[in-house]
């Protein structure tokens, strides 16, 4: 059977037959190409799907010109949940955000209406993740993660250093003297003039001074609605320090790079364009937001049961 007639077959219910000619008329020498064509079709059919049943809050966000979508959406096929599976998961994260509300008003008891823990504060999902007391560990652990992962690939590119153990993985900080680049993680940046500290420990600092540029990459993560505003925020709170680098350590060019992630998988589209443009570098973001979901899934299963996370198969 030809593969425009099973491509027919399979698909007629989502792509009508006119779209599939043109895919594989304008690809016909590559399989491969059909095959993603078709892949992204599908993608985008069941986002205009869920989008229309208003099934989820963070469907809405994909909408958001700050996204990247196509790293979202590699993130949750990473974690090989099939599409009615996810959308239950979409429908029960809506139904539990303000669980204790609903709890509260059936038992007719206001103590429900609080987190555990903290409590002046509603449990909703943000708070559980971003700012609950018994999960400050934890929040710490996600973010560090993130920061590694961005370290190792660095190092690993400069320093050619690919022997760590994952697991195990200690930063350091690292001069290398034939490319003349310093890499610092998590340290406090002091003036070589007059010793005063310029800024407290920024995640990641790189100082190339041969090509004489300066790269600040600091990472946070936070509730969807607050994406682009972190990443804004980030920019301002180093602006100031641009001019003291460029004095102190007589460079060109200081760039910051805020890399915000949300707590539903979002990464903003410019902290993936400028750590790939400027350190000619290609992360795996998509498993980076996969292994942070899946951390979230624990956290809160950890928050509901009090259950150890590793307990759980996830």
């Amino acid at each position: 059977m030809g593969l425009m007639k099973r491509c027919k077959m399979a698909f007629r219910k989502i792509i009508n037959s006119k779209d599939i000619d043109d895919i594989i008329k304008k690809n016909e020498k590559s399989i491969d190409k059909v095959i993603k064509e078709i892949d992204k079709r599908i993608n985008d059919y069941y986002i205009n799907v869920w989008k229309s049943k208003k099934s989820a809050r963070l469907i809405m966000m994909l909408e958001n010109k700050f996204v990247d979508k196509k790293l979202t959406i590699q993130a949750w096929k990473l974690m090989n949940i099939k599409r009615n599976a996810f959308l239950q998961i979409i429908r029960m994260q809506e139904n539990t955000l303000y669980v204790g509300l609903r709890k509260a008003t059936i038992l007719r008891d206001e103590q429900y209406n609080y987190c555990f823990y903290c409590k002046d504060e509603i449990a909703i999902i943000p708070h559980i993740l971003l700012a609950c007391k018994i999960g400050k560990k934890n929040q710490i652990n996600r973010h560090d993660y993130v920061c590694k992962e961005i370290y190792k690939k660095i190092i690993k590119n400069y320093c050619k250093i690919d022997d760590y153990d994952r697991n195990n993985f200690i930063p350091i900080c690292i001069t290398t003297k034939d490319q003349n680049i310093t890499i610092m993680y998590n340290k406090d940046i002091i003036s070589k003039r007059t010793m005063k500290l310029l800024a407290r420990r920024p995640d990641i600092y790189i100082e190339n001074t041969g090509q004489r540029k300066g790269y600040i990459i600091d990472v946070t993560i936070v509730k969807d609605e607050k994406l682009e505003t972190a990443y804004y925020n980030k920019l301002k709170k180093y602006r100031n320090l641009h001019e003291h680098l460029r004095n102190d350590r007589n460079l060109n060019l200081i760039i910051t790079i805020p890399v915000v992630i949300t707590i539903d998988g979002f990464i903003h589209c410019k902290s993936v364009n400028l750590l790939n443009d400027e350190l000619k570098l290609k992360f795996e973001f998509d498993k980076i937001l996969k292994n942070t979901l899946i951390n979230e899934m624990k956290d809160l299963l950890y928050y509901i049961t009090g259950e150890s996370p590793s307990q759980f198969n996830i």
